[in-house]
């Protein structure tokens, strides 16, 4: 508890005066990248002598909006949705980055899971997402409310919000590092191919998207509802 108390106070001199940074996703969709590159930049430009240690003050999760009391600064990874962070914290100096992609990709993604990762793995990640489902659901709905995560972040307005795509991020190399406020680089480009499933799963899987990708198909590569990224 001492030492908790004692790293709480460290982050809260350390992150004085920067913006609280949230990277979100819809699950799948390069939050874990976007995260890394950005507590990185973040712990070099803070602190270029032990830009490790730097990373480790400065990043954390936070994947209850609603309760999680988010210190200034700080580079937080969530699942969680924008309506979950209360006013009262939404206006206390937040940027947010939000990852998104195509549906039907992230649901092959997280299908693969339970082999790559292992229950307990899948079982967080569904509490985090706050699925009403379970991956069986994934066949013939939106168990993990893909649709609700991109409408709330693309509808929020009370804190500057940089929305990207996964497959899109390589191909604008500062739009990270402007929105931040420090240098951000995002390691090689990765194959994010899933691993080859049931034909007729995967016929299901595009089936039951395939209005939603539609209509995240037609949105921005990149987007901000601040005007430095066209609004």
């Amino acid at each position: 508890m001492m030492l908790n108390a004692f790293k709480q106070q460290i982050r809260r001199g350390f992150g004085a005066g920067h913006d609280t940074i949230l990277i979100s996703s819809m699950g799948r969709t390069g939050s874990t990248v976007v995260f890394d590159a950005v507590r990185h930049g973040v712990g070099r430009a803070r602190l270029s002598v032990r830009p490790a240690l730097g990373t480790r003050l400065v990043s954390s999760d936070a994947w209850d909006l609603s309760a999680h009391v988010l210190l200034p600064g700080m580079i937080y990874k969530t699942h969680d949705f924008s309506t979950s962070l209360p006013d009262r914290a939404a206006q206390g100096g937040i940027r947010a980055v939000f990852c998104f992609g195509r549906p039907s990709a992230a649901a092959l993604s997280v299908l693969s899971c339970p082999q790559r990762y292992g229950a307990d793995w899948v079982r967080r990640h569904l509490e985090h997402l706050r699925a009403d489902g379970t991956l069986d659901d994934l066949r013939h709905r939106d168990p993990l409310r893909f649709g609700e995560q991109v409408e709330g972040w693309f509808s929020e307005t009370r804190f500057p919000v940089l929305r990207v795509k996964y497959e899109s991020l390589w191909d604008h190399p500062d739009a990270l590092s402007d929105f931040i406020g420090c240098p951000v680089q995002l390691p090689i480009r990765r194959d994010r191919t899933p691993k080859a499933f049931d034909p007729v799963l995967t016929a299901d899987i595009h089936r039951t998207f395939a209005e939603l990708d539609a209509r995240i198909d037609a949105l921005p590569d990149i987007s901000s509802n601040v005007t430095m990224f066209g609004g």
